[in-house]
Order: structure tokens, then C-alpha cells, then sequence
């Protein structure tokens, strides 16, 4: 198993590629800590948990979080490294997104989004180098295509994504006398979120996804969030960049995408 004995912290864990890559890890031998801002009696955390334990013999917790809250973000990742007893790896996927075209933004929406996609990933990643700065550890903050190229009517996503990109790189760099390792692993995945925003969305809107979703390369002849992979394709490269088989690559932008951007 690639990550026996290995200690996960995940935020935004139980839902979407989050939920996915819990599960994954506890296959994979892992024990985990998932945070979001569930209680711990919400059926959805209480769900990923149950599935955990039946899938793996590690230890296996929820913690409640708002991680724009950076004094709260401390508190739970010391929590969740006292019940693990230790920190291996902080997967970064707590994220929000808010549609609005970029000359109708406004500085509600920005807040809005920036609190949890970018604040968020800096105050988690920080807490995470608290515990692994003596002993090393891996960090992989996901990332997004809308980062990257923008993506019409997504304008704080889009440009909280790149923030997110370049943050994780610059860490990346600082960090890796501690020999601490920072990817962003970027999805193009089929998430039950992103099918329902896709199905609700406007004319306009849909016809921008699909000319995006329309330029990856694999999966034959499907057509809009059908051409997507699984979550599952995004939660087997977070194993990937968590374990020990990964332990020479930082500060990377891994594509889980199905070929949509081939350069990085």
C-alpha cells in the first residue's frame, strides 16, 4: 500500500475530489483527519468517516473548520497531529467558487472567494509546515485549468487559482530545506458539484464549459461533464504525490485533465 502508516490531513474533506482522495488514502493505508465546515455529526462527515474505517485499519477523524479563520485553522491542525500522532501530508482542497464576469466582480465576491481559495490554502499550508518543518512532509494544494487560462465568467475563481499556483510554488522554494515537498495537483473531474453548476448554469455560461470540456483529448466522443474523469482519477495522483514514490518532486502543476492544457 503506498501510503501505510502515513498521517493525511485533508481540508474540504467530504465533499467533491476531497471526499475522494479521504477514501483513497485510507485504501492506501493512510490515516486521516478530514476538515471542513461540516460538523462532525453531518451525515456527509459522518459518511466519509464510516467509509474510511471500512476501507483501512488507520485512525480516521472529522473536525470542523472555517479555514479563512486562521487562529481556528491552527487550533485544528494541532488537534488533528495530536490524534494522529504526527503529520505526513496536508491535502489542500477546501475551495469556493462564485460565477461573475469579470467587469461586473465586485469586492464581496472577491472576499468571498479569496477567504477560502486563497487565504484558506496559505493559513492550512502554514499550520502544515508547523508540524513538518523538523521531519519533512508532502503538501499538495489543488489547483484549477481556470487558473491557468481564466475561464469566462469565473473571474475570482480564475484568479484565486492562480494565486494558489504561484503561493504553492514560491513554498515550494522555501521550503524545501525542511524537505518538505509542494505540489498543485489540478482536476478536470466529473464532481457532483461540478455537474449540477453545469447542468443550472445560463445559456452563455454553458457554451464557454463546453468549449472547454470539449478540448480534452481522451474519452472518445462524450460530450460536457460526461467527458470528464472520474474523482477517482484525481484521488490516484494525490496518492501519487503524497507517497514516497514522489519523494523527488516539488513545486510542480500536475494535470489531471485528460490532455485539456498540455503545457505548464
Amino acid at each position: 500500500m503506498l501510503l501505510q502508516g502515513k498521517k493525511l490531513i485533508i481540508t474540504g474533506g467530504v465533499t467533491g475530489c476531497g471526499k475522494a482522495i479521504a477514501e483513497a488514502a485510507a485504501r492506501e493505508g493512510a490515516s486521516v483527519v478530514t476538515v471542513s465546515r461540516a460538523l462532525p455529526t453531518d451525515e456527509r462527515a459522518v459518511k466519509v468517516i464510516e467509509t474510511c474505517r471500512s476501507l483501512g485499519a488507520g485512525s480516521f477523524k472529522h473536525i470542523q473548520l472555517d479555514v479563512s479563520d486562521r487562529d481556528a485553522v491552527f487550533q485544528a491542525f494541532d488537534e488533528a497531529v495530536a490524534f494522529l500522532g504526527g503529520l505526513d501530508c496536508l491535502v489542500s482542497s477546501a475551495a469556493f467558487e462564485s460565477g461573475c464576469y469579470s467587469d461586473a466582480v465586485d469586492a464581496a465576491t472577491l472576499r468571498k472567494v479569496f477567504d477560502v481559495n486563497v487565504n484558506g490554502t496559505i493559513f492550512a499550508n502554514q499550520a502544515a509546515f508547523k508540524h513538518m518543518r523538523t521531519k519533512g512532509g508532502s503538501i499538495i494544494n489543488l489547483g484549477s485549468f481556470a487558473g491557468i487560462n481564466g475561464v469566462e465568467g469565473e473571474t475570482a475563481y480564475s484568479i484565486s487559482k492562480a494565486a494558489v499556483h504561484t503561493f504553492s510554488r514560491l513554498v515550494a522554494k522555501e521550503w524545501g530545506k525542511y524537505y518538505i515537498r509542494v505540489n498543485v495537483m489540478l482536476p478536470v473531474v466529473a464532481t457532483d458539484f461540478a455537474r449540477q453548476a453545469y447542468l443550472n448554469c445560463d445559456e452563455d455560461y454553458r457554451a464557454t464549459l463546453d468549449a472547454l470540456l470539449n478540448s480534452t483529448v481522451l474519452l472518445g466522443d462524450k460530450w460536457g461533464y460526461d467527458r470528464h474523469g472520474d474523482v477517482g482519477e484525481a484521488a490516484n495522483a494525490t496518492v501519487f504525490l503524497a507517497s514516497d514514490m514522489a519523494k523527488y518532486i516539488t513545486g510542480q502543476m500536475i494535470g489531471v485533465d485528460g490532455g485539456m492544457f498540455m503545457g505548464r
